[in-house]
C-alpha cells in the first residue's frame, strides 16, 4: 500500500476515512468493473481488497450504507502507513463523506 491508498478496518472510533459517495446507475455492471479493477472480481483465489457494505455518515449527519472496499492483504494493519487525518488526497471536497471503521 505504498502507492495507493487501503481502507484498514479497525475498532478505534476516532479512526475516521473520509471518501465519495457516488450513486451508480447500473450497479451490476459497474461493480463487476469495479470488482476487477480493485482485483477482487470472480475467481480471484487471494483479493486484494473485498466489497463490504459499511456505514457512513454523511456531512449533514445522516447515516446510511455504502459499499465499500476493504483492504484484505494478510499484515494489512502493520505494514499500512496511518493517514493522517483521513484524507488520503490530502484535500477537503464538499462532497465527502466521515466513515467509521470497524475490526472485522
Amino acid at each position: 500500500m505504498k502507492h495507493y491508498p487501503g481502507l484498514v478496518l479497525s475498532d478505534d472510533a476516532s479512526d475516521i476515512v473520509f471518501g465519495e459517495l457516488v450513486r451508480l446507475h447500473r450497479p451490476d455492471e459497474s461493480f463487476a468493473t469495479l470488482d476487477e479493477y480493485e482485483g477482487c472480481g470472480p475467481g480471484v483465489a487471494s483479493p486484494q481488497y473485498l466489497r463490504q457494505l459499511l456505514p457512513v455518515t454523511r456531512d449533514d449527519g445522516t447515516v446510511s450504507e455504502a459499499w465499500t472496499y476493504v483492504y484484505n492483504l494478510p499484515g494489512g494493519k502493520a505494514e499500512a502507513d496511518r493517514v493522517g487525518g483521513g484524507f488520503w488526497s490530502g484535500r477537503l471536497r464538499s462532497s465527502m463523506l466521515a466513515m467509521p471503521t470497524y475490526e472485522r
